[in-house]
């Protein structure tokens, strides 16, 4: 079972299919896109398909994914982190996406450190990894916040023409 965790401002929780449409959002407006290489969602059924394939799927297989990032204040899905394992490069990593009413708020960092807790104290990784595109200085900045160092550029599957950073945390570093 996934957990559902909590912070100052978000619940973070597993995602639902009924959270398609703010999927959608966040799939579709090319503001957050930009750095993920992935295609742009054209239907709801592309942001369901999502669900399916990514977080839903990532729960059953690995017991954790990304999760739902819910503002107390609203009750309004406006975003989403967690952890993600990578296959092709054999490393679990931390991942976030917004919506751009919300940036610049310190709600990644907050989303961050909370997963990053929990990764530590409840599923003992000792190693995980945040992929970002080059040009991604705001992601960067979050991921340095909690002592993310970049290792190296890798070639992942999800932005197929631009090779990522590779940013590290090491227990022990």
């Amino acid at each position: 079972m996934v957990k559902t965790l909590e912070t100052d401002r978000m619940i973070l929780r597993p995602f639902e299919l009924t959270d398609a449409p703010d999927m959608y959002l966040l799939g579709s407006m090319p503001q957050i896109i930009q750095y993920v290489g992935n295609t742009p969602f054209k239907h709801l059924a592309d942001a369901e398909n999502y669900l399916k394939t990514h977080p839903l799927n990532d729960y059953r297989e690995t017991g954790f994914g990304r999760l739902a990032c819910i503002d107390k204040k609203s009750n309004q899905l406006i975003g989403f982190c967690g952890l993600k394992y990578m296959d092709e490069i054999d490393e679990i990593e931390i991942g976030y996406r917004f919506l751009p009413a919300f940036w610049g708020k310190g709600l990644a960092t907050e989303a961050v450190k909370t997963v990053l807790d929990w990764a530590l104290e409840e599923k003992h990784c000792t190693r995980l990894v945040g992929c970002i595109h080059p040009d991604n200085q705001a992601s960067k900045k979050v991921l340095s916040k909690f002592g993310f160092k970049k290792e190296k550029t890798v070639n992942v599957a999800f932005i197929p023409d631009v090779p990522v950073d590779l940013f590290v945390y090491e227990v022990g570093d």
